[in-house]
Parts: C-alpha cells; structure tokens; sequence
C-alpha cells in the first residue's frame, strides 16, 4: 500500500513539474534565420509566431516564390527547436519513471 501511495505521490510531483515546465516553455522564444539572414523569424514556446522580418533587398513580386520558401524554412526550424527543447525538460522531468519512449502526455504535444 505504501508502494501505492508513493507512486501516487510521484505522479502529482510529476504532473506539477510538467504544468511548470509547459509554462516555462510557453514563455521562452525561440528565433531562426534563413537565406543568409534575409528571412528572420521569432516565436514563442506556444507555437506562435511573434516577429517576421524580411530583408528590403528581397521583397520583389519576381522574389515572391523565394519569400515564401524562406519563411516557411524559418518556421519548420523553429517549430523544431521548440520540440526539441520540450523533449530535452520531458527527460529531464521523467528521469528514472518507467514511461515509455514516445509516449505522448495528452495536453503537452
């Protein structure tokens, strides 16, 4: 029973821990470059793009097609990084608890 109450236990502290950390994330903003700098983008830990900055030697009709290759390379990084920095704290909260790989905590991913 003292097993029971434990692991209980533990699951609160890692439920709190979690809601800290997406909080955490929520508040952080990651920022990406493409095409040498022309294309500047930032974005906050909720996946919301928070500032596009293209650079006036680029913005052109003719250029239109490039503009819009380098901001969508802009967000692919960044929603990258993102993830990766989510999935670097979830290891770092989950250490030594038996979840398994890939495991999707509902409300987090």
């Amino acid at each position: 029973m003292a097993n029971i109450m434990q692991m209980m236990k533990k699951a609160q502290e890692l439920q709190n821990s979690m809601s800290s950390m997406q909080n955490e994330i929520k508040e952080l903003t990651f920022d990406t470059t493409s095409g040498g700098g022309l294309v500047k983008m930032t974005m906050n830990g909720n996946y919301d793009i928070i500032s596009i900055e293209i650079d006036d030697s680029i913005i052109d009709v003719a250029e239109k097609v490039l503009i819009t290759d380098l901001i969508v390379a802009c967000y692919n990084d960044l929603r990258r990084k993102v993830q990766e920095e989510t999935e670097k704290r979830m290891k770092e909260l989950t250490a030594g608890l038996p979840i398994p790989p890939g495991m999707k905590i509902p409300g987090l991913f």
